[in-house]
């Protein structure tokens, strides 16, 4: 007997497809269609929360101003510090296009991390610059936010906010963060100031690089042992002469994203004005974890319902919630969202006009102290533009 195979035996096979192939945009889906049910489900709450946001005073209104251009130039400004000679308003367009990125992908690290390098070269900051700017940015947010961990947790622990989870866990996860902190530190302290432990570590990448390539023979060969003797002194002389800018920075933008959520909550007056500040840095710091461990674009969803959770068990009613989060959200969320829109078109605009006309910046990203590649050097060399281009193509 033959079996003849119908639209549905295909069906399965299909769907299974289409969501292995495009599990990115369903989870996007899955999510937005639930936030809109929620919304829609609280309508009547949402209504009232917005109308509260209208009711600010202008002193009110004009502090919260000042944070939301607070958080944008601390954050440009930490960029800008590990990358020598890149302009400060160079350094904001670039953090604020990445963060759009962040915002707007389904597990967005690899587009992120293209569209900054792409932003980055057409600054005519050099490879070696990128790749050793790109990696002290990552060290610096871990540590920023494990530290802002370790603060909260230490809070807990002295007895804040009890009512959000038990003293033991407080305790646990001070634990895991100082782990994190000092395992982090000692490893970039070995890596940076014991050039063999580097060469231990590069030698058993390289040998870990070749069985890989051996299966995938497309993967390009990479000197991984030269690399990190780059990284070593570039990441070195990065570190001595800008070590008090980076740490500096770095606090600085950790006091804007602390003090936002707490300012929000005083201008409401939210819990009757009687809400700790110290409870409130508890909940949004928990919040602001679970966001960065998130897949999903900005945390939106999951940190906007545990805000809501938490700050209903320090006794915020859920109409006050709500206001807080709108509010939150629209400082760190959808105003980086909007601005870094705003900041990728300038760019295209920008490259489109330079390369009409065949002008490329003077090269930057130099780190003071630090050995200068061969102008014509394959890997390290800075970008080439105009005439040079044309002539090289």
């Amino acid at each position: 007997m033959t079996v003849v195979a119908t639209p549905c035996h295909h069906a399965p096979v299909v769907v299974v497809w289409m969501i292995r192939r495009y599990w990115r945009q369903v989870l996007v889906l899955v999510v937005v269609t639930a936030v809109t049910v929620a919304v829609y489900w609280h309508r009547h709450e949402v209504a009232h929360a917005i109308r509260a946001v209208g009711t600010l005073s202008p002193g009110w209104l004009l502090v919260l101003a000042f944070i939301t251009v607070a958080n944008v130039v601390t954050a440009g400004a930490m960029v800008a510090s590990v990358h020598p000679g890149l302009t400060w308003r160079r350094a904001v367009t670039v953090h604020q296009a990445t963060l759009a990125a962040n915002y707007s992908v389904v597990a967005s690290g690899p587009v992120s991390l293209a569209l900054r390098v792409s932003m980055l070269r057409s600054f005519d900051v050099g490879h070696r610059g990128i790749a050793i700017g790109v990696v002290a940015w990552n060290v610096l947010v871990s540590f920023q936010l494990w530290f802002v961990m370790l603060v909260v947790s230490l809070a807990g622990v002295a007895g804040a906010a009890p009512q959000i989870v038990g003293r033991s866990v407080y305790t646990i996860a001070a634990g895991v963060s100082v782990a994190v902190l000092v395992g982090s530190g000692v490893w970039w302290w070995l890596v940076l100031s014991r050039p063999r432990v580097g060469a231990w570590l590069a030698r058993g990448a390289q040998r870990l690089w070749r069985r890989v390539r051996r299966r995938w023979s497309r993967l390009p060969e990479a000197d991984l042992v030269a690399m990190m003797h780059d990284v070593r002194d570039h990441g070195t002389a990065l570190v001595t002469h800008r070590q008090v800018l980076m740490v500096t920075t770095t606090a600085l933008d950790a006091v804007v994203l602390v003090a936002i959520p707490v300012l929000v909550v005083h201008a409401f007056g939210v819990g009757g004005g009687n809400l700790s500040s110290v409870d409130v840095i508890v909940a949004f710091g928990v919040v602001r974890l679970a966001s960065a461990l998130s897949p999903l674009p900005g945390g939106i969803g999951i940190s906007d319902v545990g805000a809501v959770v938490l700050l209903g068990r320090l006794g915020v009613a859920d109409t006050e919630a709500l206001t807080v989060v709108i509010t939150h959200r629209a400082i760190t969320f959808l105003m980086p969202l909007v601005l870094g829109c705003v900041c990728v078109w300038w760019w295209q605009r920008r490259s489109r006009t330079l390369s009409d006309r065949g002008v490329c910046d003077t090269p930057r990203g130099t780190v003071p102290g630090a050995p200068s590649p061969p102008a014509d050097h394959p890997r390290w060399g800075g970008t080439r533009c105009g005439s040079d281009r044309d002539a090289a193509s």
